[in-house]
Order: C-alpha cells, then structure tokens, then sequence
C-alpha cells in the first residue's frame, strides 16, 4: 500500500505542478475579471496618449 501511494505521489506530483504553474500564468497573463488594477491603468494611459497622437496628427494635417 505504501509503495502504491508513493508511486502516486512521485508520478502524479509532476503533473499537479505543471498544472499549477499553468494556471498561475494563465491568470497573470489573462485579461478580463483577471487583469489587475495596474494593467488597467496603462491600458487607459494608453488610450488617452493615442487620442492625444491623433489630435496632434489632425492638427498637423489641417496645417499642410
């Protein structure tokens, strides 16, 4: 029985451990009811830094 439960434990280990660490980044990677407060702010300094490009291309093109 002990060699049983330890051959489990040696073969079966792995597996749980790689399954562990897939979840882990899959959750650090993911977005949606994942992504961290610090994504969502760079997401939305993103958005603001390209409306402000293209207002600043707009304003050059009316200028040419």
């Amino acid at each position: 029985m002990d060699k049983s439960f330890a051959d489990i434990l040696v073969n079966g280990l792995p597996m749980v451990l790689l399954l562990l660490v897939w979840v882990f980044f899959i959750r650090r990677i993911g977005g949606g009811k994942y992504m961290n407060q610090y994504q969502r702010e760079c997401l939305d300094r993103m958005d603001r830094q390209t409306q402000a490009l293209e207002r600043i291309a707009e304003l050059l093109e009316k200028k040419v």
